[in-house]
């Protein structure tokens, strides 16, 4: 019998399955969101500094990257980080995720 290769879908899965049923739900997806974070600050980021060399103002390419970064944060966190929905109504849970974004950066 050989060792599992790194690349062994088998060995990843019961790996995942592991890690999900030994870990709290609410762990698990703090990990997620931490995740969905950090992609967000990089389009935020990205767009932001594409937006000076492109030679757009600071405060448009601020505006810019900060609503693409939201749009990246919030995309992830429905689909992937967080497994329930606290609001019925999808428009009303992004403008109270929108609004949790806007009172952070002040």
């Amino acid at each position: 019998m050989t060792a599992p290769s790194c690349i062994d879908g088998a060995v990843i899965a019961r790996a995942d399955a592991k890690l999900a049923a030994g870990a709290r739900p609410g762990l698990v997806e703090l990990a997620r969101y931490f995740v969905t974070s950090a992609i967000a600050l990089g389009v935020d980021t990205g767009l932001y500094s594409l937006g000076l060399r492109l030679g757009v103002g600071y405060p448009l390419a601020a505006v810019a990257g900060f609503l693409g970064g939201l749009g990246v944060a919030y995309l992830i966190s429905v689909r992937w980080a967080f497994h329930t929905r606290r609001v019925g109504d999808a428009r009303i849970e992004f403008v109270v995720f929108a609004a949790i974004g806007v009172l952070g950066c002040c």
